[in-house]
């Protein structure tokens, strides 16, 4: 990372496991800022980082992605049809693997 550079709590990261394609996408606990070789110190994700992660693996900040599925029923939506103007809203649970 670049030095100074803040992961702040909310912020999303996501890294795969594995050569077949897993995603995880997990979300920052507390604040951490990159030292001027930059590495961090640990801090806290969730969810938890689950076994067989690599921790030479490449970690994206930009544009962290997961497989998920929608949650049945979870969509709801202000969107106004004429204009499409609105919220859309959903639950999703994260798919451990790639179907």
């Amino acid at each position: 990372l670049p030095s100074g550079f803040v992961l702040k709590v909310g912020d999303m990261l996501s890294f795969e496991y594995t050569d077949t394609p897993r995603y995880a996408l997990h979300r920052v606990q507390e604040e951490v800022t990159a030292a001027s070789d930059g590495t961090t110190d640990e801090f806290e994700v969730r969810p938890f980082i689950q076994s067989g992660a690599v921790t030479t693996t490449t970690v994206r900040l930009y544009q962290p992605r997961c497989l998920m599925m929608l949650v049945p029923g979870s969509i709801t939506s202000t969107a106004e049809l004429q204009t499409g103007n609105g919220t859309v809203s959903f639950q999703g649970v994260q798919i451990p693997r790639e179907f």
